[in-house]
């Protein structure tokens, strides 16, 4: 039987954790995030996000920024999903949390093909290079 490792008062040791996502999981990365700062769950230093959407109104975006984390939105400008929702104030006044990382697929992917402006493997060939592009998405 393996027994926990508890700290003087009884609960486990601290870890800090990162927390990240892509597309959809990147916009419920930062919910999650968000809502675990004011419940103080677990130790989250830093979000890394790719290609999220926009989240929440101003006021949002404004109390995610003044977290206490490293926050990181990569962002590849050929991508059409995290331009959404539109900014369109009297609708969808949905702003953006943290600056942005950006990078141009053009050159890596097809020009034509928003699938591989999207995808994951597009973001991770920018963050190294040694990792392939999907082979569907390749020029």
């Amino acid at each position: 039987m393996q027994e926990q490792i508890r700290t003087a008062k009884g609960r486990p040791p601290c870890r800090s954790f990162v927390v990240t996502g892509h597309s959809l999981g990147a916009a419920l990365a930062t919910l999650f995030v968000m809502k675990n700062k004011e419940k103080s769950r677990f130790d989250i230093t830093t979000i890394c996000t790719f290609a999220s959407p926009r989240v929440g109104e101003a006021q949002f975006a404004e109390q995610f920024n003044q977290l206490p984390l490293t926050s990181w939105r990569i962002v590849n400008t050929r991508d059409i999903v995290p331009r959404l929702p539109l900014p369109i104030p009297v609708f969808f006044g949905y702003q953006h949390v943290a600056k942005a990382s950006s990078f141009s697929s053009v050159g890596t992917v097809k020009w034509w093909n928003s699938v591989c402006w999207h995808s994951m493997y597009t973001y991770l060939h920018w963050l190294d290079p040694t990792i392939d592009v999907d082979t569907k998405c390749k020029p």
